[in-house]
């Protein structure tokens, strides 16, 4: 009996020393961490600091000239971030109505394959058989007085079993110049470029606005 009551004794010893090893490397791991944790974020806090568009800090003191501390505030007041965005927001509207003058390309392409029986001795077959392509190209472009300027080239191939089909197959080529000009509505270069002074306009209002918000920071 006296063995066994000295065995349970130096097993609850042991586990009494396990557990306060346990509990001072624990300890004295956590200040450890928390100091770490101190240091990266003092360190950031530092280049944030230093980053601060190339500020000087002596001593805990930051120090500014009265053009730096100008300059800080212009750079970062976000007023004018937001008025920098509607001032290029600006500009790409303009930009996008100078587009009415952009050269238009359109490029067409059919074929067909048709099977039909005859309605009369007139179709030339029992059964009449037909199939055709076509490629057609188009280029326009808008001219200041509201007019649009095209060249349409046609292209068309047709084949068929008539009897009566004196060309079989047939080609047909066509090559046109247009120039289509409105004589009373969307004529004029005032009304073409309306969307062009809208936008222009719009630049100089946000200029505007640009310089207001500077004034008062």
């Amino acid at each position: 009996m006296k063995e066994t009551r000295t065995w349970r004794c130096t097993q609850w010893n042991v586990a009494v020393a396990l557990g306060l090893c346990l509990l001072t490397v624990a300890g004295a791991a956590a200040p450890a961490r928390a100091q770490d944790e101190m240091a990266r974020d003092e360190m950031t806090r530092d280049e944030m600091t230093r980053s601060a568009a190339g500020l000087r800090l002596q001593d805990g003191v930051l120090t500014l000239s009265l053009e730096e501390a100008i300059g800080i505030a212009l750079e970062r007041n976000l007023s004018l971030v937001v008025e920098r965005y509607r001032r290029s927001e600006s500009e790409f509207r303009l930009d996008e109505s100078r587009g009415i003058y952009d050269i238009n390309t359109r490029v067409d392409l059919s074929a067909f394959d048709e099977t039909n029986p005859a309605a009369s001795n007139l179709d030339g077959a029992d059964i009449r058989a037909s199939e055709g392509t076509s490629l057609n190209f188009n280029v326009s472009k808008l001219v200041p007085t509201g007019g649009t300027a095209s060249v349409v080239w046609d292209n068309s191939r047709f084949k068929t079993n008539s009897t009566f089909a004196l060309l079989n197959p047939s080609f047909n080529v066509d090559f046109d110049l247009r120039f289509v000009q409105p004589l009373m509505r969307n004529s004029g270069r005032e009304t073409v470029e309306s969307g062009i002074r809208v936008a222009r306009n719009n630049i100089e209002i946000s200029r505007e606005n640009f310089e207001l918000q500077v004034i008062g920071v």
